[in-house]
């Protein structure tokens, strides 16, 4: 099987619906104006096109019914014809449509990724007219129709060379409810094992979006990953996930595109890419702030290698009157481009980037360093609450982590974070005991705890606990001269043994304790600041909350050469061989920023790849615009 998505490169495209019809482009074929936008689009950097075959459209399979409701027969023409008992209903006059589509797209080089079941459109629900009373996640003859149609449409396409990869549809847990998670398995096993019978060449990635873990979500990731070879989020900047809340060219909504396609690829153990993304509605974000989160969050997808980067969407579509568009004021002007052709600010960072990778001089980028392994819990671990925010203390604090989901293999690492545990039952014993035995040969152990327990917590911590107590009032934490404040949900009162207290309340009562462990280190804050700042507006920006992850990092031996000291400046490394190192550099504030990069003795600045820097003393000194990132080399002396 041939993977598009390459390790150290990133697919920048977005996705498509024809310029002049929106959903009912099939219906209303213009095929000069489709081959406008796919000329536009091709010329303007997009590399991939993820399209939509409306499923009610390409399979407009009706019931022919009779007395009381049986029914007699299925049709596509009203009954003037009756399909036969294995017929699978699929309307050839749009296969050719979707050929003709196919072959303009081989004509620019412009690769295609079909979401098959596109019956999720724009907050419609658009299925064929046969299983439109039906739930078409766990009805048989919904799921008899679907498996019809995906081998129809893999088998008369699986020849074309515009297609890179077959997608099971768009979002298609909207489609119906599932009771459990069982019946969501299923259906994932059954789409993906239909087009893996008619085509193995290419990946199957899962399409879906909003997925979670054991006693969290009925669709899970683990199962997503199972059945598919790639995963994909839908990262908005929404209130979905609270990323509406910040200005969007800031730590929050930028790096939620990075924090959650990372956390799927960790813990749905595929590779994962980011298959539809942008912004949430004309309320939230001008055309000008739109095009900065773009061009941020495109950068730290490439940093961080998120493999592909699709925007929603290529065009327009805010004068479109018939449904979904007629009431769903969201859904409307998100484009590339505007409905006159004209491009946006969001266009033209997507054009100048991707021009940029195109001459950039490494074929691939070398995977970044990471210093740690964030701990996905058994039970109790959410995204949003725990690990976006998470991922962003390490960011500024300067380590970069991954993710793991407790009971698959534990990873070996620098430092183990487990924040905000919410569970009596976060980790099996066995998990935890194979962990502490990492921490006894060398590494560090990082816990914050809000409802969640963990054994041995006296015999292994430093400290003994005599009790702990709900908190009704906010708390403030110094660590070292800074300070913040915070809501936690308990305070504990102990008796340190060798625990040494490093941040204390304003009773001067400590909250935050390091001790020795065989030969790594363990260390303890009992407030759960990760959960609390998943609420919290502008919880990043000029505030001290990621001197607790600065406190980690003071404790680790990174294999990192470079700093930063600015937490709104965040940064990747890379090893190009023994005597170079590539640094990429992001400011992910609603200023200006200078800041300077400093490096370990035997290493200097010796050249800029992308935007401008200057030699310092000790390193780097750069200057960042708004969402303005850079990429610096540093040699050995």
């Amino acid at each position: 099987m041939k993977n598009v998505f390459e390790n150290g490169k990133l697919v920048i495209g977005c996705n498509y619906w024809a310029s002049h019809a929106g959903i009912r482009m099939w219906e209303n074929w213009n095929e000069e104006v489709v081959r406008s936008d796919i000329e536009q689009l091709s010329k303007n950097g997009v590399k991939m096109l993820r399209v939509f075959p409306l499923w009610s459209v390409f399979q407009p399979v009706d019931k022919i019914v009779s007395y009381q409701g049986a029914v007699e027969g299925y049709t596509v023409d009203g009954g003037t014809t009756m399909l036969k008992a294995t017929d699978d209903g699929v309307d050839v006059t749009m296969l050719t449509r979707f050929n003709t589509l196919l072959d303009i797209a081989q004509e620019y080089k412009v690769q295609i990724v079909p979401s098959i079941l596109t019956g999720w459109m724009s907050f419609a629900l658009l299925v064929p007219p046969a299983i439109k009373s039906e739930n078409v996640i766990t009805s048989p003859l919904a799921l008899m129709w679907s498996v019809r149609f995906i081998k129809r449409f893999v088998c008369e396409f699986k020849h074309h060379k515009s297609i890179v990869a077959w997608c099971l549809g768009n979002e298609c847990n909207c489609m119906g409810k599932v009771e459990n998670r069982e019946q969501a398995w299923v259906w994932n096993t059954i789409m993906s094992d239909a087009i893996k019978s008619c085509d193995n060449t290419r990946p199957v990635i899962h399409g879906m979006h909003s997925l979670g873990n054991p006693n969290e979500e009925k669709w899970y990731l683990q199962d997503a990953g199972e059945s598919c070879d790639v995963l994909t989020t839908h990262p908005y900047a929404s209130p979905s996930y609270g990323t509406d809340k910040d200005i969007i060219n800031t730590f929050k909504p930028v790096l939620h595109t990075v924090s959650q396609t990372l956390y799927y690829k960790g813990v749905g153990n595929k590779p994962t890419f980011i298959e539809e993304t942008g912004t949430y509605g004309e309320m939230n974000v001008s055309e000008n702030l739109a095009g900065l989160y773009c061009k941020s969050s495109m950068f730290s997808a490439w940093a961080h290698n998120c493999l592909g980067y699709l925007w929603w969407l290529g065009y327009d579509q805010g004068s479109l009157e018939y449904f979904p568009y007629k009431v769903n004021n969201r859904a409307s002007n998100y484009g590339l481009f505007r409905e006159d052709r004209s491009e946006k600010p969001v266009g033209k960072s997507i054009r100048e980037f991707s021009e940029w990778l195109d001459d950039f001089e490494f074929k691939t980028l070398p995977e970044r360093i990471v210093d740690a392994v964030c701990i996905v819990p058994t039970n109790g671990g959410n995204y949003i609450k725990q690990f976006a925010s998470a991922f962003i203390l390490a960011k500024q604090a300067g380590i970069d982590m991954e993710f793991v989901y407790a009971p698959d293999k534990l990873p070996d690492a620098k430092a183990y974070i487990l924040p905000s545990i919410q569970s009596p039952h976060s980790l099996h014993a066995e998990y935890l005991k194979s962990l502490m035995k990492k921490v006894e040969e060398g590494a560090l152990l990082y816990v914050s705890v809000g409802n969640g327990y963990l054994r041995n917590m006296n015999k292994d911590f430093g400290f003994n606990i005599i009790f702990r107590h709900p908190v009704t009032a906010e708390k403030t934490v110094t660590i070292g001269d800074c300070s913040f404040n915070i809501k936690p949900k308990y305070h504990f009162e102990v008796n340190t043994t060798s625990a040494q207290i490093i941040g204390t309340n304003e009773a001067g009562e400590g909250v935050y304790y390091c001790s020795k462990y065989g030969k790594g280190t363990v260390m303890f804050l009992s407030y759960d600041v990760e959960e609390y700042l998943s609420d919290k507006v502008n919880a990043f920006e000029n505030t001290n909350f990621y001197k607790v992850y600065e406190e980690i990092k003071k404790r680790i031996e990174s294999d990192k050469i470079a700093n930063c000291s600015n937490p709104n400046v965040g940064m990747t490394e890379h090893i190009l061989n023994d005597n170079e190192r590539l640094v990429t550099i992001s400011n992910y504030s609603n200023k200006i920023v200078n800041c300077e990069i400093t490096v370990e003795n035997g290493w200097s600045f010796s050249r800029v790849l992308y935007n401008n820097a200057q030699k310092s003393l000790s390193g780097a000194l750069v200057e960042l615009d708004l969402a303005c990132s850079s990429v610096l080399v540093f040699s050995k002396n």
